[in-house]
C-alpha cells in the first residue's frame, strides 16, 4: 500500500474537537454519578445527544480509503486488549463485595453479562469501535458504502422487531457505525464540502429537536401525544439521528477556527482511551468520599468531582505511559511514551 494513503498531516482543529469530546464524556459521567435524576439534566441531554457519535465520526473521518494487511490486528491490540484488561479490573472493583461473598461463580456470571451486553461493563465504546473497523475493513471495494447501509438497515429492522435481539454489542454497533461511515465519507470524499449547508440553520434545527430528545423513548412530540409504541420508537430514533448529525456538522464547521495547540489538548486527544477507562475508578472514589452535603452545593460538588477526576486520570495516564507493558496493553499505545 502507498504510504501516502495511510499518513495524514496533523489536523490540530480535529485534535481540539476530540479533546472537547473527551472532556464531555467525563462531564456526562460526572452528572450520571452525582445526579439521580440525570435524564432530566439539560447538560446531560445535550452531551449525550452527540458525544459518542462524534467520537465515531472522528474515527471514520481519519481512516484512509485503503488499509494495510495488519490494520485489523493493530486495532485489535489497541482496542480489544485494553477492553478486556480494563473490563476485568472494573468488574472486580465494582463487584468486590459480591465476588468476596459469592466467589468465582459471581465473577464468571458478571463476565458473562459483559460479554453478552458490553454496555454493562462501561467500556463498550472500545469494543464497538473495533466492530466498526472490522466491518469497514471486511467490506472493502466499490460496494462498501452500499453494503454498510444494508447492514445498518437490516440490524435496525431486527432491533425494531425485537429489542433484546442485539447481543454482543450489535445494537450499539448498528447505531454508531452510521456515524463512523458518515465520518469516512466526510474525510475521504468531502461529503460535507459538496453540500451547501447553512450552519446557522443547522444549529437552529438541532437546538429545536434537542428539546424533544430523550435517551429512551418519546411519549410526546412538541406537545402532541404519541400513542403508538412503534411510532414513539421510530420518532425517538429520527430525533436522535437529527440531533447527532446536526451537532457534528456544527462542531466540524469550527475545526479550522479552533487550531489550539497545547499539552492539555494533546493529551486529551491522544489519550481518550485512557481517560475513558480510568475515569470510572476515580468517579467511584470521589463520589464515595465527597457528597453535596459536605460542600453545601450540588454544583460545587459536581465541579469538584470533575476537577479531581480529570486531574487524577491525567496523572494516572502519564504514569501508566512511562512503562512499556501498561502503555501498550492498557492505553493501546504501541509506538512511543507519553511526555508529561
Amino acid at each position: 500500500m502507498n504510504a501516502s494513503l495511510s499518513v495524514r498531516s496533523r489536523d490540530h482543529g480535529l485534535d481540539a474537537i476530540k479533546a472537547l469530546a473527551t472532556l464531555l464524556v467525563i462531564v456526562g459521567h460526572v452528572i450520571q454519578y452525582t445526579n439521580a435524576d440525570f435524564d432530566n439534566s439539560i447538560f446531560f441531554r445535550v452531551i449525550y445527544s452527540f458525544h459518542m457519535p462524534l467520537f465515531m465520526f472522528i474515527s471514520g473521518y481519519l481512516i484512509p480509503r485503503e488499509v494495510s494487511a495488519g490494520f485489523l490486528a493493530s486495532k485489535f491490540k489497541q482496542l480489544v486488549v485494553p477492553f478486556i484488561l480494563w473490563g476485568a479490573l472494573l468488574i472486580f472493583l465494582n463487584n468486590f463485595s459480591a465476588i468476596k461473598a459469592g466467589g468465582v461463580d459471581v465473577l464468571f456470571d458478571r463476565i458473562r453479562q459483559v460479554v453478552m451486553h458490553p454496555d454493562n461493563g462501561g467500556l463498550w465504546f472500545l469494543w464497538v469501535l473495533f466492530l466498526n473497523f472490522l466491518v469497514f475493513t471486511l467490506l472493502e471495494g466499490k460496494c462498501r458504502v452500499a453494503l454498510s447501509v444494508a447492514i445498518i438497515s437490516a440490524l435496525s429492522i431486527l432491533q425494531f422487531l425485537d429489542r433484546d435481539f442485539m447481543l454482543f454489542g450489535l445494537g450499539l454497533f448498528r447505531w454508531h457505525y452510521f456515524f463512523f461511515l458518515f465520518g469516512f465519507l466526510a474525510g475521504n470524499y468531502g461529503l460535507l464540502d459538496k453540500i451547501k449547508i447553512n450552519i446557522w440553520i443547522v444549529l437552529a434545527v438541532t437546538v429545536l429537536f434537542l428539546t424533544q430528545w430523550d435517551r429512551t423513548a418519546i411519549t410526546s412530540f412538541f406537545g402532541l401525544e404519541i400513542k403508538s409504541n412503534a411510532g414513539a420508537l421510530l420518532l425517538a430514533l429520527a430525533v436522535k439521528y437529527l440531533c447527532a448529525i446536526g451537532a457534528i456538522v456544527v462542531i466540524l464547521s469550527l475545526k479550522d477556527r479552533i487550531n489550539i495547540r497545547n499539552w492539555w489538548v494533546k493529551i486529551l486527544s491522544a489519550e481518550s482511551l485512557g481517560y475513558y477507562a480510568t475515569q470510572y475508578i476515580f468517579l467511584l472514589v470521589f463520589t464515595t468520599v465527597l457528597s453535596p452535603n459536605t460542600l453545601n452545593s450540588v454544583l460545587l460538588y459536581q465541579i469538584s468531582v470533575f476537577i479531581l477526576t480529570l486531574t487524577c486520570c491525567t496523572l494516572m495516564i502519564v504514569w501508566i505511559g512511562r512503562y512499556s507493558f501498561s502503555r501498550k496493553y492498557l492505553l493501546g499505545k504501541f509506538d512511543k511514551q507519553i511526555s508529561a
